[in-house]
């Protein structure tokens, strides 16, 4: 009996732990107190639905088919009501967990601040493709609660905070908005942006950068209808009120990046903001954050032109550097509409590195430049990635520019003014580890996080469509060392901590 009990234990702990997650790659099998000390302090069941989802993950076929199998099964009576109380307890747990901000600020964005961990929100309203149409309702109902989930983040943070991170503007309490789901057809930004690339000069490749001119020529574009033009409009004016809120209540807004055939149009009126919003005049804090993607072949020229823009204009960039979401679909259209030259995306991961990399010398340099010479341009940077390799730069580089110092315990100490300059950021539930790892090792005296995570919030009717896509679109993340293995593994070794006899790990 005893000898047929150790025998289940040997081969469900193997099972359990089986898998390449990089345990012998030099950087990614690096023993991590931090995480090994979070995990001890979660509850069984949240270890338990999070293994589920990563082994779910593990697979390429389940994430494929994961869309079309919910639908399926919510559509069937009574096998419908068991599907979404499985995807509640499990998927919706482990990425949203919350349905309102109420509920959020308790459930989420308290626990990820005791570990001294930001929070970067929205209110999810997510359609079931990229080229829905969005009801006047639904625009309505995006616009009013991302305006309360401003209020929300922002009383939370101001609570959370000390009066000089108030009065710097940033508690590291963000709010994220994406364009094309404010007008009423997505295809309007696409037609603008179209019209917009048409009147540039420039020989950046597609979709080029924003150049002088570009908001007025948005906003006066004859080709466009009038519906077209009065959504545009509608849009500018709805992020104006994002703005205003998020200066009220010291919240910094993220304008998400889009698709490259809808990118321009987002960028001409991200910047148009950042001139509006971003001055620093009347004592009002920066607010307007844009978003560079790394994939893009475009962006080490964005970079550097943005940074000199800004100079030039007077007024602070502060910028998210992604990798990017949207490679499958932009080398698909590229494809399918015979355009001449390289797709805009690099033809490879390495590429798409170097450039990621290339932004966080250009961006923390020009951090260090202005700390010495405050006549250059003011820069702000939110290193959103998963890749521990690209973090581990933008701290060595951090440490080397001398815009933070090494204590006796090797943890990076950062000073106020590149505190509220520097970032990173992970999406909730993906990547605790590196998460925990940068918030141990990268600290402020007053205690202000320096990692955030983005943990969106909404009814799981409308999370759903954003989990099946999302788990598409990061289909090559959760295949790759780090990724969906790694994470099943992760949980999987602090349930053996727990509940394996003579078990231990340092990871």
């Amino acid at each position: 009996m005893w000898g047929g009990a150790a025998a289940f234990v040997v081969l469900g702990t193997v099972w359990f732990l089986s898998g390449d997650d990089g345990s012998d790659d030099p950087i990614l099998g690096r023993p991590n107190p931090a995480d090994v000390a979070y995990l001890s302090r979660l509850p069984t069941s949240k270890l338990i639905s999070g293994w589920i989802v990563y082994a779910f993950c593990s697979s390429p076929l389940l994430i494929d088919i994961s869309g079309g199998l919910f639908k399926i099964l919510r559509s069937i009576p009574l096998v419908s009501s068991l599907t979404d109380d499985f995807a509640r307890r499990t998927f919706f747990r482990q990425f949203f967990g919350y349905e309102t901000a109420a509920e959020a600020a308790v459930g989420v964005w308290a626990p990820l601040r005791k570990e001294h961990i930001g929070v970067l929100t929205a209110l999810n309203i997510e359609a079931e493709t990229y080229e829905c149409l969005n009801t006047p309702e639904v625009i309505r109902e995006g616009v009013e609660g991302t305006l309360d989930c401003i209020e929300h983040v922002g009383k939370f943070g101001v609570a959370n905070s000390t009066k000089d991170e108030v009065a710097n503007g940033d508690t590291r309490c963000w709010v994220r908005t994406k364009v094309s789901g404010l007008v009423p057809d997505p295809q309007t930004m696409m037609r603008a942006s179209e019209q917009i690339t048409r009147m540039r000069a420039g020989t950046v490749h597609y979709p080029g950068i924003p150049e002088d001119g570009d908001f007025e020529r948005l906003m006066n574009l004859r080709s466009l209808s009038a519906s077209d033009m009065e959504a545009l409009k509608n849009v500018y004016t709805y992020l104006q009120q994002y703005m205003h809120a998020g200066q009220k209540h010291g919240v910094r807004i993220i304008i998400d990046a889009e698709q490259s055939w809808y990118q321009p149009a987002v960028d001409v009126m991200t910047e148009q903001l950042m001139r509006e919003f971003n001055t620093g005049k009347d004592g009002k804090s920066p607010v307007v954050v844009a978003s560079f993607q790394a994939y893009l072949r475009r962006n080490p020229e964005l970079v550097r032109s943005q940074i000199e823009r800004a100079k030039e204009g007077g007024y602070k960039l502060i910028y998210k550097q992604v990798r990017g979401a949207y490679m499958p679909y932009e080398r698909e259209r590229w494809a399918k509409l015979k355009m001449p030259g390289p797709p805009p995306v690099w033809g490879s991961k390495a590429e798409t590195d170097a450039s990621y990399r290339q932004s966080i010398e250009t961006g923390i340099n020009a951090i260090a430049a202005h700390k010495e010479d405050p006549s250059t341009a003011d820069v702000a940077v939110i290193f959103a990635t998963h890749n521990e390799i690209s973090v581990d730069d933008a701290i060595g580089l951090l440490a080397k520019t001398g815009l933070g110092t090494q204590d006796e315990s090797g943890r990076l100490i950062i000073d106020e003014y590149t505190a509220n300059r520097v970032a990173f950021a992970q999406i909730y539930g993906m990547k605790d580890s590196l998460t925990n790892r940068i918030a141990a090792n990268v600290v402020t005296p007053s205690g202000l996080p320096l990692v955030c995570k983005s943990a969106p919030y909404g009814t799981l009717e409308h999370a759903l469509p954003n989990l099946a896509r999302r788990a598409a679109e990061n289909k090559s993340v959760m295949e790759g060392r780090g990724g969906a293995i790694a994470e099943r593994k992760r949980l999987g070794r602090e349930l053996c901590r727990r509940y394996v006899p003579f078990y231990s790990s340092d990871r």
